[in-house]
């Protein structure tokens, strides 16, 4: 992603989507999974987390930018909580957060289960723009 001039570098930029490039080559965001360089950092609104059990868990904040009215991370934790995420309060980043726990690392699940994270958020984003909620 190329940077704002004057603004540091603070995170990796992973944005993912469902649709195919269009003719000119572009295709469309649905959701950005960004880790700060700095875990302890709030940039993004991405992250890992572990368990009692000593597993590392990506997690995301629901935080979604956009401008989609009716989006916000309680509708975000509402619809992936639903589908496919599990919705935990983790001490992340210095403190208690409720957030989704996509997979498991090293979980054979993990690229599908990242998979319906990023087709929920698409489903939410198309249902709250019908529905201006």
């Amino acid at each position: 992603m190329p940077r704002s001039p004057g603004r540091p570098w603070n995170r990796f930029w992973c944005a993912y989507g469902t649709t195919e490039p269009v003719q000119d080559g572009y295709v469309t965001i649905d959701v950005e999974v960004d880790f700060a360089f700095d875990g302890d950092r709030r940039v993004g609104a991405a992250g890992f987390t572990g368990d009692d059990a000593g597993h590392l868990f990506p997690v995301h904040s629901g935080r979604m930018g956009g401008g989609v009215p009716g989006l916000n991370q309680k509708a975000i934790r509402a619809c992936v909580h639903r589908c496919c995420g599990s919705i935990k309060n983790v001490q992340w980043r210095g403190q208690k957060v409720e957030v989704i726990r996509i997979a498991r690392l090293g979980d054979s699940e993990l690229p599908k289960r990242f998979g319906q994270f990023v087709r929920q958020i698409q489903e939410s984003k198309a249902e709250c723009r019908e529905t201006g909620q």
